[in-house]
């Protein structure tokens, strides 16, 4: 299975993976969601969580299949939108309402998204492009930078 891996890590840095990752492999993590183990991360090891954010227009439970690198006591995940020029809805959602659920490994558990300032992205940053190289391809194609986010267990309110 580690050829499945190196494949996907090596098209992942090339814009016609952005179509197959919007049209193809998120519509069936989302089919998936609710087994422990989705195509993303069959035979992959690619870190997949499901997160569910709060629509910032519709006030609708939103779910969305992301990557994720562990991060002290949470988790970080970025919006770089498969390299489109708009920041994904989810992120907007968070940094609108950054009260949100994750579900890693079928275990869902309540967080509280913090928006990272530009020099913690870029601390985090190497972690994120060695679990997705595509990234650095996806943030040049974009002209944006992506909001990234930490993921940490909920304090206080």
């Amino acid at each position: 299975m580690r050829a499945y891996h190196n494949f996907f890590r090596w098209w992942g840095k090339y814009s016609s993976f952005a179509w197959f990752g919007r049209k193809v492999l998120t519509p069936l993590d989302l089919r998936f969601s609710n087994m422990k183990s989705s195509v993303t991360n069959t035979g992959t090891d690619f870190p997949l969580c499901y997160l569910m954010t709060t629509g910032r227009r519709t006030g609708e439970p939103r779910l969305t299949p992301l990557l994720f690198v562990d991060h002290n006591n949470g988790v970080v995940v970025t919006g770089t939108n498969f390299g489109g020029s708009n920041h994904p809805a989810w992120a907007l959602n968070l940094a609108d309402e950054p009260r949100a659920s994750l579900r890693i490994d079928g275990t869902e558990r309540p967080v509280r998204a913090r928006l990272l300032t530009e020099v913690e992205r870029l601390a985090v940053w190497p972690k994120l492009t060695a679990v997705w190289p595509g990234y650095d391809g996806y943030v040049a194609r974009s002209g944006r930078t992506p909001m990234t986010f930490v993921l940490e267990p909920p304090t206080g309110n």
